[in-house]
């Protein structure tokens, strides 16, 4: 029977971000993940980080610190260590999905493959239990399908993913200030071979730098080869406007230039312009939530301060010293984006 297909134009609207960082130990991937979620949950008003964790709680070291006011605010959730089937990771995936997560980072997903009731382990115990003991028409037969489905529930998660690979290392000699010094090398992700086509991005990790080198974009924003060094606000920056498809503001003038500009606008329609100045306040807090979320440490966003600053602004640009200006605490409808990053 002929199947019947629906023709539709072709739209970007929310893009989902599909970003994989891969690299040794000691080159940052979990703590570089953390970061650019964070930054990417304020200026996209996204809800809190979720993190899925087959690394038996190491991420939790980077968790906000009473003590030094530093770390990250998210959520986790850990893998059972003695199964890192792709079924778990599903089911993980799909708990976070039921909260309402809305990022997620997973933390590693080569376990999937190489780990505890992994990929491979699978693969050589039912090949091994099998009649034939062939691997490609037993063991592979029979995983080849159920890791499949695993990355596609990662493609067609609701959520932005971002995922962070183990790779396997070498060691070279490397010229330092005229010194050869022997230095870690990550080379191919421990995934299936061909894991760099399913995402938009791939970012390699080098140690101790903490950089990140693009080795596959998707993304008209972040060109291939382009170097990040301890990935944070310019990247989640640049993915923001992907997302949204517009440009972001690069600085607080900008970000308060750009608030002015639309107050104005809003202010001039009178009554009818209170939710627009309200979406435009609420960006120009998203942004500073942002700003600050890039620093990891728990300095608090002057809220009175900023919504000062941009009543004055508006009523400068308006030329009349006491111009109205639609209100700007209780009252005013607040957009989605602004309540839940608030």
């Amino acid at each position: 029977m002929p199947r019947h297909f629906e023709t539709m134009d072709a739209t970007r609207e929310n893009v989902p971000i599909r970003a994989g960082f891969c690299g040794p130990a000691g080159s940052g991937k979990t703590w570089t993940t953390l970061n650019v979620a964070s930054i990417l949950a304020q200026l996209l008003g996204l809800g809190p980080v979720w993190l899925i964790d087959s690394e038996r709680g190491s991420a939790c070291r980077h968790a906000y610190s009473k003590r030094t006011r530093r770390g990250f605010h998210f959520k986790t959730v850990r893998l059972p260590g003695d199964d890192y089937s792709p079924e778990t990771y599903i089911q993980a995936i799909e708990h976070c999905e039921a909260e309402g997560a809305q990022i997620i980072i997973i933390d590693s997903l080569s376990h999937a493959w190489n780990g505890p009731n992994g990929v491979l382990e699978q693969v050589d115990r039912v090949t091994a239990n099998s009649r034939s003991r062939n691997t490609f028409s037993e063991g592979w037969k029979q995983l080849s399908p159920r890791h499949n489905r695993l990355i596609q529930h990662i493609l067609s998660s609701p959520a932005h993913v971002l995922l962070t690979f183990r790779t396997k290392v070498e060691w070279v000699l490397q010229s330092v200030d005229g010194k050869m010094v022997p230095t870690k090398v990550g080379l191919a992700p421990i995934m299936r071979d061909d894991v760099d086509y399913e995402f938009d991005l791939m970012f390699r990790m080098s140690t101790p730098e903490n950089s990140a080198t693009v080795s596959k974009t998707r993304c008209d924003r972040i060109p291939c080869g382009e170097v990040f060094d301890k990935p944070g606000f310019e990247l989640a920056r640049r993915l923001a406007e992907w997302v949204l498809d517009e440009d972001m503001p690069r600085n607080y003038n900008d970000a308060l230039a750009n608030a002015v500009r639309r107050g104005v606008d809003a202010t001039a329609k009178g009554e009818a312009g209170r939710p627009e100045y309200a979406a435009a306040r609420d960006d120009l807090l998203a942004w500073c939530r942002g700003r600050r979320a890039a620093s990891a440490v728990e300095e608090p966003v002057r809220i009175d301060k900023i919504v000062a600053e941009l009543e004055a602004a508006v009523r400068e640009q308006m030329k009349t010293p006491g111009a109205a200006v639609p209100p700007t605490t209780a009252g005013v409808a607040r957009t989605t984006k602004a309540s839940v990053a608030a």
